[in-house]
């Protein structure tokens, strides 16, 4: 993987679900930071000055998920700060694991 992507280093992953420290009746509370609507294993929250926003990351111990391992931060959050993860997903049983994992960063998503 070293070879094709740039390694940053081990971080904490977390799940989180929509339903997470949000307040349900704000216009915007499905927003992300990036003002998109999260997506299921495609969205993390991570601190930007670790990631910013619009950086795509590869996790090979996500490589068996929907979306082959490949996930877009979107987000930031309060708690998430230096070396951590906060992946969206749809499923609250999940969200409540926590995980180690490799990271890799892939690019930057262009912006129109």
């Amino acid at each position: 993987m070293r070879l094709f992507f740039k390694y940053i280093g081990n971080f904490k992953a977390t799940f989180y679900t929509e339903w997470d420290d949000k307040i349900i009746y704000y216009p915007a509370f499905r927003l992300t930071k990036s003002q998109n609507v999260p997506r299921p294993w495609v969205t993390v929250a991570a601190d930007p000055k670790y990631l910013p926003l619009g950086t795509v990351v590869y996790i090979p111990e996500f490589r068996n998920s929907p979306n082959f391992g490949f996930f877009e931060i979107e987000d930031i959050g309060s708690k998430i700060i230096g070396n951590r993860l906060d992946i969206y997903i749809n499923d609250v049983r999940l969200a409540q694991n926590t995980q180690n994992v490799s990271v890799y960063v892939v690019g930057k998503k262009n912006r129109r």
